[in-house]
């Protein structure tokens, strides 16, 4: 896949190739981000909703969050999330 560009964090790979549509999911997609994120640019998790093709996708900006979004408010947004999917 010379094309695809390859990324790998904590031991997880994401294919993608720019410009292209991801395959739909089978079921919602839901993102989380924030632009105190430092690994990952807010703006990469609005390029990822932008090709999935699934219609029922969304992205969340935690404007104080940081990389983890693991403060209580942020895990109850995330537990809040999952919950409305069931």
């Amino acid at each position: 896949a010379s094309a695809a560009a390859r990324r790998s964090r904590g031991g997880h790979r994401l294919y993608y190739q720019k410009g292209r549509a991801l395959p739909r999911p089978p079921a919602p997609a839901r993102g989380r981000t924030a632009p105190g994120h430092d690994v990952v640019p807010w703006a990469t998790a609005l390029g990822i909703a932008e090709r999935v093709t699934t219609p029922d996708c969304r992205v969340a900006l935690v404007k104080d969050g940081d990389h983890r979004l693991s403060r209580p408010q942020d895990v109850a947004l995330l537990l809040e999330t999952v919950h409305s999917l069931w």
